[in-house]
């Protein structure tokens, strides 16, 4: 189970589907996010990508250490890859990080178009949803408080600015 709340928003599927509330994760944002546009389920697909890229390659598709680079990259680049990703996996990222939200895996038909993907091709979601599959990886814990699966991570020196602050949303009307 892979969670992370923090900036989470409960949208009703039949009545609102669209927003405009700026908040996440700065990595793992999509464009329409960046740029401040009205957005809807396609960012949750975009995230998707980002989660798996992340997963496959160790680290997010666009990274920087000032937050408006990495903006400029999430909106003016495409994503790279190993070497020995698959083209199954190349496909399914480039298709989830597709810039344009309506052009997006998963805007047209959800979850259905993303299960359809070669991708995920054998993988049984039936016994998924019944909780049948064994994980992959079981990580030892030793107790509850545990932490010796997780990196050792630095507190950041210096307060980052917040992500809503407009000033750092300017240079997007650039793009």
């Amino acid at each position: 189970m892979i969670t992370d709340f923090g900036f989470a928003k409960k949208r009703n599927v039949y009545v609102h589907t669209l927003t405009t509330t700026l908040c996440g994760t700065p990595q793992y944002l999509a464009p329409e996010l960046v740029h401040g546009w009205v957005q809807g389920f396609a960012v949750d697909w975009w995230t998707l990508g980002i989660l798996l890229y992340e997963m496959v390659v160790g680290h997010p598709p666009f990274e920087d250490d000032e937050h408006v680079k990495m903006y400029q990259k999430i909106i003016g680049y495409n994503c790279t890859f190993p070497k020995n990703c698959s083209a199954e996996f190349r496909d399914i990222i480039e298709k989830l990080l597709e810039k344009n939200a309506y052009r997006r895996l998963g805007s047209a038909q959800g979850a259905n178009d993303i299960k359809r993907h070669s991708f995920f091709k054998g993988f049984d979601w039936q016994k998924m949803e019944k909780r049948e599959l064994t994980a992959p990886y079981l990580p030892t814990i030793t107790s509850e408080t545990d932490l010796s699966n997780f990196e050792k991570v630095e507190p950041p020196q210096e307060e980052e600015e917040p992500i809503n602050n407009p000033s750092l949303l300017n240079w997007a009307d650039e793009f």
